[in-house]
Parts: C-alpha cells; sequence; structure tokens
C-alpha cells in the first residue's frame, strides 16, 4: 500500500472543525486513496491496571495522555515521514478495582437477594476486603518468609540487603496502619488478597477479578468467553456505536501484569482446548484470538517476585514456544522465533524487575526485558515513570497501528549487558536506601520512641 504524504501535527484555523480528532467518533470511516478502512477504527489498546483504589477509565486516562508527548516525539524524530498522521487510538479499560463491592462484583447474584441478604454479604465483604491490620501482619510475615534458606540459596550475596529489610518493612508497616491506615486498604490489601486469597470467599473474589479482566477483552476483539463469534448487537459499543478490533496491544502494570499473565494463561489453555475439541465456529475464534492480539507490554511488572513467592498466584503456560501462542510478534537479535512480550523495568522502581522466573517462562526464552533509558528517576516513584516515558509510549503506539500505518523505526533493543549493570547499579543504590534507613530507625527512631514511653510511664 503506498503512503499518502504527512500531514504534520500543526496549529489549525479556528474553522478547520476536526482538524485533530481528538476521540473516535471524530475519525474517518476510511483514509487514503483508494480508500482504506481507517486503522483507528480496528486497532486498539486494553490495559489493566494496578494496584490502589482507582476509579474506572483513570489509568485509560493516563495512557491516553501520554500519547499526546509520544505523537510529538514521533513528528520531531522523522520529519520526512511518509505516513498520514493518525489520531491516538482507542483504549479500553480493564478495570477490577472495585472487586470490594459485592454488588457491582457479583450483579447476577445479587439481583435475586433479599434485603437481609444484601446487608449480610455487603458485611461479609466489608471483613474480608478491609481488614487493615491483617493486611500489615500478612506483608511481615512474607517478609520473615525471605529469611529463609531457600532466599539466600537463590540471591546469594543481595540476601545480605534483605537482612536489613526485616528492620525497615515492619516499622514502616506499621506506620502506615496508624497514620495512613486507608493506604494500607487501599494498596496493600489488593496484593495480599489476590497473591493469597483465603477461604471460599475470598477465592470467588480473586476469580470474577480474573473473569471480569478476560471478559472485557474478550468483548473487544468480538468473542465470548467459550471463543465464539459475538453477534454484533453485542460488540463493545462506543456512543452507540458497535466495534471490534482485530488489533490489540493489552498493556498491563505492576500487579495488573500478575492478572494479566493469569487471564492469558487461561485464554491459551482454553484455545489449545479448543484447537483440538472444539467445534468449526470455536477453531474459528481461536484462530481470531491468536491473530487479533498482537502484544502484550508490561510496565513495573512484579511477576517474577510472586512466581518465587506466591507459587499458587501464577499459573504457567502451555509449554510450547510462545510464538505460537499468537500470531504476530517481531525478530530481534539472537531469536530464533518473534516475541510479542515486551517487559519494561527500572532498577529505581522496587516493584519490577527482569522477567524469567522458569514458571513463567515455561521454558522457554525471557520475555523481551527492556530497562527505561531515564536513570533520573525517584527510587520508589520510578514505579509510576511508565506512562510518562515516550520510549514506553511510542512503542505501543507503533505496535498498536504496526508498520503499515505507523512506521517508527525506533524499535525496542534487548541488551542482557546492559540489563546486569543497571541490576548491580540498583542494588548498590537500594543498598544504601535500605541500610541508612535500617540505621536510622534502630539509633533515631526506637531510641527516640523509647524516650517518649519512658516519660509517660513516669
Amino acid at each position: 500500500m503506498s503512503q499518502p504524504p504527512l500531514q504534520k501535527m500543526q496549529r489549525p484555523r479556528f474553522y478547520d472543525d476536526g482538524a485533530h480528532p481528538w476521540h473516535i467518533e471524530m475519525v474517518p470511516k476510511t483514509l487514503g486513496e483508494p480508500p482504506q478502512p481507517h486503522p483507528a477504527w480496528h486497532c486498539g489498546i486494553f490495559v489493566v491496571h494496578g494496584i490502589g483504589s482507582q476509579t474506572q477509565a483513570e489509568v485509560a486516562a493516563v495512557l491516553r495522555s501520554g500519547f499526546d508527548e509520544a505523537w510529538d516525539a514521533i513528528d520531531r524524530s522523522y520529519p520526512d515521514r511518509t505516513q498520514p498522521l493518525l489520531p491516538p487510538p482507542y483504549v479500553h479499560d480493564g478495570w477490577w478495582a472495585n472487586y470490594a463491592d459485592v454488588e457491582e462484583t457479583f450483579p447476577e447474584h445479587w439481583e435475586p437477594f433479599e434485603k437481609g441478604q444484601k446487608t449480610f454479604f455487603r458485611n461479609l465483604w466489608q471483613q474480608r476486603t478491609g481488614n487493615a491490620l491483617g493486611t500489615v501482619f500478612w506483608f511481615v510475615k512474607q517478609q520473615l518468609r525471605l529469611l529463609h534458606w531457600r532466599t539466600f540459596k537463590k540471591l546469594g550475596p543481595a540476601y545480605v540487603l534483605y537482612l536489613f529489610l526485616q528492620i525497615v518493612a515492619p516499622f514502616i508497616l506499621f506506620v502506615l496502619y496508624f497514620r495512613a491506615r486507608d493506604l494500607v486498604q487501599g494498596f496493600l490489601t489488593d496484593v495480599r488478597m489476590y497473591a493469597e486469597p483465603r477461604g471460599v470467599t475470598e477465592r470467588a473474589i480473586v476469580q470474577r477479578i480474573d473473569a471480569r479482566v478476560a471478559d472485557l477483552f474478550l468483548k473487544m476483539i468480538g468473542l465470548e468467553r467459550d471463543f465464539r463469534v459475538l453477534d454484533k448487537k453485542d460488540y463493545l459499543k462506543v456512543s452507540g456505536q458497535p466495534l471490534c478490533f482485530d488489533r490489540v496491544v493489552w498493556v498491563a502494570h505492576s500487579l495488573g501484569t500478575v492478572i494479566s499473565y493469569n487471564v492469558l494463561s487461561d485464554l491459551f489453555h482454553r484455545a489449545e482446548h479448543l484447537q483440538k475439541n472444539g467445534d468449526d465456529k470455536q477453531k474459528e475464534g481461536v484462530a481470531l484470538f491468536r491473530e487479533r492480539l498482537r502484544r502484550f507490554v508490561t510496565l513495573g511488572s512484579p511477576l517474577d517476585k510472586f512466581a518465587f513467592l506466591f507459587e499458587n498466584a501464577v499459573r504457567p503456560w502451555p509449554a510450547v514456544p510462545r510464538s505460537q501462542l499468537l500470531t504476530g510478534g517481531e525478530t530481534f537479535v539472537d531469536r530464533a522465533d518473534p516475541e510479542w512480550w515486551i517487559n519494561y523495568f527500572h532498577v529505581l522502581d522496587p516493584v519490577s524487575g527482569s522477567l524469567g522466573h522458569p514458571t513463567i517462562t515455561a521454558g522457554q526464552p525471557d520475555p523481551v526485558n527492556i530497562h527505561l533509558r531515564n536513570l533520573l528517576e525517584i527510587p520508589g516513584a520510578a514505579h509510576v515513570a511508565y506512562w510518562h516515558n515516550v520510549d514506553v509510549l511510542r512503542y505501543v503506539l507503533g505496535r498498536t497501528y504496526g508498520a503499515e500505518h505507523l512506521l517508527d523505526p525506533e524499535a525496542v533493543q534487548e541488551r542482557p549487558l546492559l540489563n546486569r549493570i543497571y541490576a548491580v547499579t540498583g542494588m548498590v543504590i537500594w543498598s544504601v536506601i535500605v541500610v541508612g534507613a535500617a540505621w536510622g530507625i534502630v539509633f533515631k527512631a526506637i531510641p527516640y520512641l523509647w524516650g517518649k514511653v519512658a516519660t509517660f510511664l513516669a
């Protein structure tokens, strides 16, 4: 397909209505000569948020906002491009944050409940999802687990850092409980609940989180749970218009990467089963699933940590070459098969890391692990830097529309040696921070608090 001349991004005159289509309803149905279906109507992004009291579409809006900077960066980098300027792609939100609301989480069960039942189950859900002190003690328990000899065997000299962490972490957790309890309930409870659900109630909640994310994604690509094609009347609707996307990039952040990984694992296992045992319609749906999901992009992912600490919290993928799970992918140096899983991390983001645990790779090569090029991040705050990193956003944009419509040659590159250097640098930085904090707690905070207690008792 020949490329029409680029329409440079510029300030329009006031009467140029629709010069910059900022939402999909403003996008024309066709593009170019001869007219072809406009890619904005069939290329989209599915995004799954991480921990915290996220409102619906909050993280989707953050991602969409960052695309404006990415467009400007592409515009500046390639002034002589021959491709047309495209609108930001449609972003569909895989929202799961309201799991603590039984009415929203289980609407089909809630409706027939009597008034007394509704009160009972609302209180039950509050008991299971609002226990901040229980969450604090759970995190302390996980810290103590890090002292096990298996941790030393795996981490080697870096184990020393975890010894000092046992001084810092419990102190910080109890300070948060007494001074910022909403933070514990709004953020840390998400991790506790998903990593180690207890009893039938919590397991039902976690299963529904996975089911909700799966259903939202499948609807975006026009499929039912059993991989049959949806009737058009059941498609995802935007301003009353049914939409079905045939090219989707799945983006997930933080705990959302663990949820997304588990959901994809279930989808892959289900697809493998139906490909062998399903009817013709289901096999057609499996083929559409493998074709329409083009990339899986994880940002600030704790997947390796989950696989190491919580063996039952992650499900392994089918033990087949990853390139057979999806049709798409891109070629990287020293890789035999095209790869479609890209993992972005940063050494100053304590949640993230390079992914390669045997449970999540299923014996296949590691995902493409890319360290953010910006080293001037604040330790800890780097966990949210991905949403505003132009390199990440350019990659997501380019792979959403594809090279046919948005050729951005500045592709990601694997740098295994550089990643190891980053890892050592990060270990040094975090060692200074953790050891410094431990010293402050032992020699400053604890004597100060003890003095206050002694004065009170006197």
